[in-house]
């Protein structure tokens, strides 16, 4: 019987996939795993790559989850394939670090929904981990207003019947899906561990036209959660026209003084958070500036 199952989704990712899966099975567990690689539709050489490690490392199973296009639909596929009573997710550009399968798993015989943090260096250069903020560095992340703690995909686990019960995740949303996943999960009445001894190693984007397109998508959506939970106990934002005149005001001022690289692309990044968050307010009709 299989204690973990260990979800990765991935579409093109045939730079990565095998660093990732080499982390995962370098892994040292007291128990039974498996990792259950969905597939969303890579057209690269991601499934033939897994294809080839599954020849000899039998915990591999390489599924077909390109029916919708999206992670959160991949996640749902790969967790209705898992035959483990517990399931970790970790994204296909990513890396998990010694010991991490371990402190997972024990966190899981005590909590149904847990998260780590992220390191977000080592797979980085010097200026990208410099130009972002890592949101779950010792902590879970928060979300603006307050609301409930939540994680970014890659770093979470939960009980499979936990993650049956809510639905999985939602398929309608690109991004912060994980957000809302991680809501529906505690209004259910259950906490959210926070992992402290392990860490994800996570990759940011190099291309400043990539981190443009992630956090505009990621503005925009933010708007869609701050619309969908207002009358589930989210705190109305106060001030967003002047809220937002702040923040672009702090935009224009940084950009003037912009030199390093590490600063160029911190203003990419805040650019696409600030014309997202517009987008969205306009798209959905809420005041999310």
């Amino acid at each position: 019987m299989t204690d973990i199952s260990i979800v990765v989704p991935s579409f093109n990712e045939e730079p990565y996939i095998r660093q990732t899966l080499e982390s995962l099975l370098e892994q040292e567990f007291v128990g039974c795993f498996e990792i259950v690689v969905a597939d969303n539709g890579s057209n690269d050489r991601t499934r033939a790559i897994v294809k080839e490690m599954q020849e000899s490392h039998s915990e591999i199973h390489l599924i077909d989850a390109s029916a919708c296009r999206g992670a959160a639909h991949a996640r749902n596929k790969g967790v209705e394939e898992a035959t483990g009573r517990a399931v970790l997710f970790v994204d296909a550009d990513d890396q998990v670090s010694p010991g991490w399968l371990q402190a997972m798993g024990n966190a899981l015989s005590e909590y149904c929904l847990i998260a780590c943090g992220f390191d977000t260096e080592t797979l980085n250069e010097d200026w990208q981990s410099e130009s972002w903020e890592n949101g779950q560095d010792g902590q879970l992340n928060d979300f603006d207003p307050p609301f409930l703690p939540w994680s970014g995909a890659g770093a979470l686990g939960v009980l499979r019947a936990k993650h049956l019960e809510v639905g999985g995740f939602d398929e309608s949303l690109m991004v912060l899906e994980d957000a809302d996943y991680c809501w529906r999960i505690q209004m259910t009445g259950t906490d959210m561990h926070f992992v402290n001894s392990t860490r994800i190693r996570y990759r940011f984007p190099k291309k400043y036209s990539q981190m443009y397109r992630q956090m505009k998508r990621l503005g925009q959506y933010h708007a869609l959660l701050y619309r969908r939970y207002l009358n589930r106990g989210m705190p109305r934002l106060q001030h967003p026209v002047a809220h937002a005149y702040r923040r672009w005001k702090r935009w224009f001022r940084k950009a003037r003084h912009a030199k390093s690289r590490a600063q160029r692309a911190r203003l990419v990044r805040d650019l696409g958070w600030n014309v997202g968050r517009l987008y969205g307010s306009i798209r959905y009709r809420i005041a999310d500036f």
